[in-house]
């Protein structure tokens, strides 16, 4: 993918693939449902993934922005996932 332009929906998969390599553990939830939560030391917020294929891209930058990844560093590991 280039650098430059994100998709206009990402992959759930691939989005928690790219958290669990920046260091994100999943959260255990008391509830069963179709999200995922992860947590990573240092991050004040927990992360949440919805389990159905394809995320719009305001979700997205929603994501990334409460897992404090760069723009950048978000595109780099969605290229080699």
């Amino acid at each position: 993918m280039s650098t430059d332009k994100f998709p206009r929906y990402i992959r759930s998969s691939k989005i928690i693939k790219i958290l669990l390599i920046e260091g994100f553990k999943p959260k255990k939830t008391k509830c069963k449902g179709t999200h995922n939560n992860f947590s990573k030391k240092g991050v004040p917020y927990v992360v949440t993934v919805s389990s159905k294929k394809n995320i719009p891209m305001g979700t997205v930058y929603n994501i990334i922005k409460r897992a404090q990844i760069t723009r950048d560093r978000f595109l780099e590991l969605y290229d080699e996932v």
